[in-house]
């Protein structure tokens, strides 16, 4: 049987980077190989593979542990610059990973060109200023170390293979390590069916500033008039998140028909996907958009920000209508859906079909192609492809 090792160095939550690393793991079990998954989870690992639906039965699992440099961190500054300690605790792994015998590696977070088989890619380290622009001092401070960590980790030994989790970071990619990476879009299952639909308008969003979930409060009163109940569903962790959740709980106050609900259970989340008529992300850039994509699968139809990976890959793909610049469009996108006399449900049965071709299924299927590529080598590549990284 051949061997597989699949390197995701540190778990500290649920998150899209965790559910590719568990599910890599898994498909590639399905895939007759014997599975191993290097990771150090600072959660009951077992449960948060069962809480989102991965079974990880026949996979052995390793602890690499973490440096002392990132543990110094991790209780410096508890789960804040987690890319920087994630870059740190990477290197643990990589030790690890020189003491075993396999046949092939995948490495599914640090975001540069790990030196596996394959290095699967999020969001490049080196892009983060490239899209989101420098920040303040202490922000450009952090970017400045993560890139030179990153630089270190990954040059001038790379992977075989570079994968990304859309189109839009796959170009991202090219820009930030001059290569091609071949698209591998996150697994997607949700457990509930579409319902019969509700007058819902959903967000699913962790409660951050950087998700700018304001904005949606200020299109509450036009949903409202057009006959949607706003319901926000996310994550609260740490103290900047708890106090972002009460201002918007604070302002939402005088707002009818508006619901905030914090850490809800999955299967409140998908019942409420399953219940809406839309869905509305918020006015951030998404690498994918994992809660679009589950949204999609049950019928809730997406409404996102023009730009990312949830728009080119998820709801483009759907219609293109369904893309926003200023969410003060919301209101006029919706208005003319639902005033078009079939239009709701000719969208909503697109939207099923859509999001479905992001199903374990295919992502299985997508890896063992990708496995098989002759060198393992992204078409398209040749050695003069590859500038090195971004200044």
């Amino acid at each position: 049987m051949p061997r597989a090792v699949v390197l995701h160095s540190l778990i500290e939550g649920v998150g899209g980077a965790e559910k590719v690393g568990l599910y890599t793991a898994r498909a590639l079990a399905d895939l007759g190989y014997k599975a191993t998954l290097v990771t150090h989870a600072r959660v009951a690992l077992e449960k948060l593979a069962h809480d989102i639906g991965i079974d990880l039965a026949g996979v052995n699992i390793l602890d690499p542990g973490t440096s002392p440099v990132e543990e110094a961190l991790y209780k410096l500054l508890g789960g804040r610059a987690a890319e920087y300690r994630r870059l740190i605790a990477v290197y643990k792994a990589m030790a690890l990973l020189e003491t075993l015998d396999y046949d092939l590696s995948v490495e599914t977070q640090s975001n540069i060109p790990f030196p596996a088989d394959i290095a699967y890619i999020h969001f490049p380290v080196l892009a983060r200023r490239l899209v989101y622009g420098d920040g303040g001092p202490m922000r450009r401070f952090y970017d400045w170390l993560s890139e030179r960590r990153a630089v270190r980790l990954s040059w001038p030994r790379q992977a075989q293979l570079l994968a990304a989790n859309s189109e839009w970071t796959s170009r991202l990619v090219h820009r930030a390590y001059g290569r091609p990476a071949c698209v591998l879009h996150p697994p997607v299952e949700t457990r509930a069916s579409p319902r019969a639909k509700e007058n819902l308008a959903v967000t699913v969003s962790r409660f951050t500033p950087e998700k700018k979930l304001e904005t949606l409060l200020s299109i509450a009163p036009s949903l409202r008039g057009l006959g949607l109940k706003l319901v926000v569903l996310g994550g609260v962790y740490g103290r900047s998140s708890k106090r972002y959740f009460e201002e918007l709980r604070r302002r939402s106050g005088s707002l009818e028909s508006v619901e905030l609900i914090a850490n809800p259970p999955r299967e409140e989340v998908e019942d409420y996907l399953a219940r809406a008529r839309f869905y509305i992300h918020p006015p951030f850039i998404e690498h994918f958009g994992i809660a679009v994509a589950e949204a999609a699968q049950l019928g809730a139809i997406p409404l996102v920000y023009r730009n990312g990976g949830a728009w080119t890959d998820i709801a483009s793909r759907i219609d293109g209508r369904l893309g926003y610049e200023n969410v003060g469009e919301v209101p006029t996108i919706l208005d003319r859906i639902v005033s078009t006399p079939g239009l709701e449900e000719k969208l909503r049965e697109k939207s099923i079909r859509v999001g479905n071709t992001f199903r374990y299924n295919v992502f299985r299927d997508r890896l063992s192609d990708l496995v098989k590529l002759p060198g393992r080598i992204c078409p398209g590549y040749s050695e003069s492809d590859s500038r090195g990284p971004l200044n």
